[in-house]
């Protein structure tokens, strides 16, 4: 364990078990105690920049400001990227504030890099719920709303051609072809595992789920025309999942 993740585990580990504000106290108190006596070594200054801001997230907390404890964490988190559990308190955070997606996203980040056992049933629930919440807005966004076509007037589609850079729980388009990006490869493993499945939805055309292997295709009929969707991949390391589509 890094010496970062000794100094979050005693600051943040109480707030896995229960209401983030209820606990936050004590977590102060047991946090103080155990890095006064703990013996480890000095910390970089990344590491000590890290601390300054989850300590500021635990202020932000007692005053019930779940904004700012989410910019905190999240700085903490840049700062000491292989903090399982910094990552999972800021998906807890961001949970709180209806941010089902992001709060999924730094989720799976937190299990990918081993949280204790400690609180790996309560991480389990919480993916459960994220996932229901994001699948639920994503199927209304993806959906949209609903504008009657009169008989006998054609279905207007527009399949526009290259490439589009989206985050999990969030949609693109190719002209009139929607997607939504459900789900993607785990980036906590070298190489990475899994398909990417996205949903697509266009004018006659019922939304589906389709499953697309990493460097891999599929080929629709949408509005008549033969497409290709490729997934590329990630993008900078931002979060963004390319992917592109021709016809022919």
């Amino acid at each position: 364990m890094s010496k970062t993740c000794l100094l979050t585990t005693a600051c943040f580990m109480t707030l896995a078990a229960g209401p983030v504000l209820a606990q936050t106290s004590q977590a102060v108190q047991q946090g103080s105690k155990k890095l006064a006596s703990a013996q480890t070594p000095a910390l970089t200054p990344e590491e000590r920049e890290a601390q300054k801001h989850y300590r500021i997230a635990q202020e932000a907390l007692k005053n019930n400001d779940l904004s700012i404890a989410a910019d905190e964490l999240d700085q903490a988190a840049q700062l000491a990227p292989k903090n399982a559990i910094i990552w999972y308190n800021l998906a807890q955070v961001e949970s709180k504030k209806g941010d089902s997606a992001s709060a999924l996203q730094h989720l799976q980040k937190a299990e990918s890099l081993g949280l204790p056992k400690s609180v790996q049933d309560n991480a389990a629930q919480l993916d459960a719920k994220l996932s229901y919440e994001a699948k639920s807005v994503a199927d209304s966004r993806l959906d949209g709303p609903r504008t009657p076509v009169p008989t006998g007037v054609p279905t207007p589609c527009e399949i526009q051609q290259g490439k589009r850079s989206v985050e999990v729980g969030h949609t693109g388009e190719w002209g009139d072809l929607k997607f939504l990006v459900k789900a993607v490869p785990n980036i906590g493993t070298t190489p990475w595992q899994g398909p990417s499945i996205i949903s697509v939805k266009a004018p006659g055309l019922p939304k589906r789920d389709i499953t697309i292997a990493q460097a891999s295709s599929v080929d629709l009929q949408v509005c008549g025309q033969s497409v290709t969707i490729t997934f590329e991949g990630s993008y900078s390391g931002a979060f963004l999942w390319n992917f592109s589509l021709t016809k022919f």
